[in-house]
């Protein structure tokens, strides 16, 4: 069996005692450390990361408008009104006779 020193506060020697060979004098297993260090470290902290719920997230309501259709057709139809503003003036109930 091997000794092992024992020290007070102050590092002085107050006795000797004995350990079990068997315990002690053994190859580490540094893979088992490695573990029971991590889950030490895992359960330590405070967990307190969060995500939002689909209640909690910004937007996600109804669709404000039906895609590829009112958008543009009401961008053509303000660019027609820019063009009357520039001094063109053109008659959107008019139909086109120059063409057959």
């Amino acid at each position: 069996m091997a000794q092992i020193n024992v020290y007070n506060k102050e590092f002085q020697e107050i006795d000797k005692i004995e350990i079990r060979d068997d315990i002690f004098n053994i190859e580490p297993n540094m893979d088992v450390l490695y573990r029971y260090v991590d889950m030490q470290l895992t359960n330590k902290r405070a967990g307190t990361a969060s995500t939002k719920t689909r209640a909690e997230v910004r937007g996600g309501g109804r669709k404000p408008w039906p895609q590829n259709t009112q958008v543009e057709q009401g961008l053509v139809l303000l660019d027609l009104l820019y063009l009357d503003m520039e001094g063109l003036h053109l008659d959107l109930n008019q139909k086109n006779t120059t063409n057959p």
